[in-house]
């Protein structure tokens, strides 16, 4: 394991519990809030802790907004990795301008 994915650890470890408000289930695996293939690191400003379900709701739904959840260091690492534009539709798909046109109804990504 890398030093960085270390600290993602130590800070699931230190929060303990899903950062989603009012979740209370324990944070069982660090989120990349940038993906990884796109230069997302495993920092601690990187990944944020969020139970199973969140986890996935992150990854695959795209009405989940995670970024009310997020320090502003967490959220500034994501637009520095990929761009303003494409960090807000990651973290705040449902108020994104475009959210319509990248997903019509019926069709999720």
């Amino acid at each position: 394991m890398s030093r960085s994915w270390d600290t993602s650890f130590e800070k699931l470890r230190r929060e303990g519990y899903c950062r989603v408000n009012g979740c209370r289930s324990a944070a069982d695996d660090p989120a990349h809030l940038a993906p990884r293939s796109l230069g997302g690191g495993d920092g601690e400003h990187a990944t944020g802790p969020l139970c199973r379900e969140h986890h996935r709701r992150f990854d695959h739904d795209r009405d989940f907004d995670l970024g009310p959840n997020l320090t502003w260091e967490e959220q500034a690492e994501c637009v520095r990795v990929l761009g303003l534009d494409a960090a807000h539709k990651r973290l705040f798909p449902t108020s994104h301008p475009d959210q319509g046109l990248l997903y019509p109804k019926g069709r999720r990504r």
